[in-house]
């Protein structure tokens, strides 16, 4: 007799919520990234002590620099100093590069439960967030750096789950079934997630939002990315969601379920952000 899917079981999970302990274990952030949010949330904190901090993580203090001299802040490659890029971004906007940066680093491993290679998830959360970006720098959005924040971030929610089960064992029936119904060509990864945990990737990214204290925009932006498709007001949400449908669409790497349909009606036209998402990809 063939075993049921997750789809079939008879009785869901009990909802739960991701608790700040939890949060710890499931998606660790660095060391460095640690540090550096202490200090920025720390008023007597000096930017240079902050820079030199961040100089011992190449990755965050890429992007601290790849802020600054965005065409947003219209600098275009003239910050050469992580000092200098902290204060032209301030330290609220340099405490979501450092967290976002953190985070990313989880995501690099591979994500076994969803069938995502060593790579794939960072790889498709920096395609959204580039996208995101696009999208808000095209809707006149003032805060571009909240917008890539968003983007990065719009995926946590299956690093967490992912390190739940790798935590109660991947190899059990309930997660073996989980993820052989993943595979399925009609297969909702939402559905799955809920009757498999109880709770889906999109909540689960929420949650983490509120243990991080990130802006409600971007909190909001993680729940909604896979319900706001539709919504052609100009909100961040909208953005997110549309940026997440594009990446899924043009990257033949990345497994069915784990994409979103394109809005019937986006917030910008289309057709250029495919263009640039396969520009990205190459």
């Amino acid at each position: 007799m063939t075993p049921p899917t997750v789809s079939e079981a008879p009785t869901p999970v009990v909802p739960f919520q991701i608790t700040k302990k939890m949060l710890q274990s499931l998606a660790p952030l660095p060391e460095t990234a640690v540090r550096m949010l202490a200090m920025l949330q720390d008023p007597d904190a000096s930017l240079r002590r902050i820079a030199e901090v961040a100089s011992q993580d190449v990755g965050i203090a890429a992007a601290i620099l790849r802020m600054a001299n965005s065409p947003a802040l219209g600098m275009r490659g003239r910050v050469g100093s992580i000092s200098e890029a902290l204060a032209l971004i301030g330290t609220e906007q340099a405490r979501l590069v450092v967290l976002s940066c953190g985070v990313a680093q989880a995501g690099k491993k591979e994500l076994r439960l969803y069938g995502l290679a060593a790579g794939a998830f960072l790889r498709h959360s920096e395609l959204v967030a580039n996208l995101t970006m696009n999208i808000a720098r095209q809707a006149r959005f003032s805060a571009t750096g909240v917008a890539y924040s968003a983007g990065l971030l719009h995926d946590i929610g299956k690093v967490i789950l992912n390190g739940l089960a790798v935590q109660e064992d991947l190899d059990s029936p309930r997660f073996q079934q989980f993820s052989q119904a993943l595979r399925a060509p009609d297969a909702r990864i939402e559905n799955l997630e809920r009757t498999c945990f109880g709770i889906d990737h999109a909540s689960a990214g929420g949650d983490a939002a509120a243990h991080w204290a990130l802006p409600s925009e971007i909190a909001d932006a993680i729940v909604l990315h896979h319900t706001c498709g539709d919504d052609s007001s100009q909100s961040l949400p909208a953005f997110v969601a549309l940026a997440n449908a594009i990446a899924g669409e043009v990257d033949p790497a990345y497994p069915p379920a784990h994409r979103a349909p394109r809005p019937v009606c986006p917030v910008v036209p289309a057709e250029p952000l495919v263009t640039l998402a396969k520009d990205l990809l190459r």
